[in-house]
């Protein structure tokens, strides 16, 4: 059985296939730095998402 890296801190899973996409160079390293990166960015994905659909 695989073992578990991460949970999440919402009671919502993830979900298993990534979102990636292009930026320009020297963005990825300066991201990486940032506190919670990725919990900052799911956040406005969800906030980006809100506002295309009218929400």
């Amino acid at each position: 059985m695989p073992k578990i890296l991460f949970t999440p801190n919402e009671s919502e899973a993830y979900d298993t296939k990534p979102v990636c996409f292009k930026v320009r160079q020297g963005v990825r390293d300066k991201l990486r730095n940032v506190p919670k990166w990725q919990e900052r960015f799911r956040e406005l994905a969800d906030t980006l998402i809100r506002e295309y659909e009218g929400g």
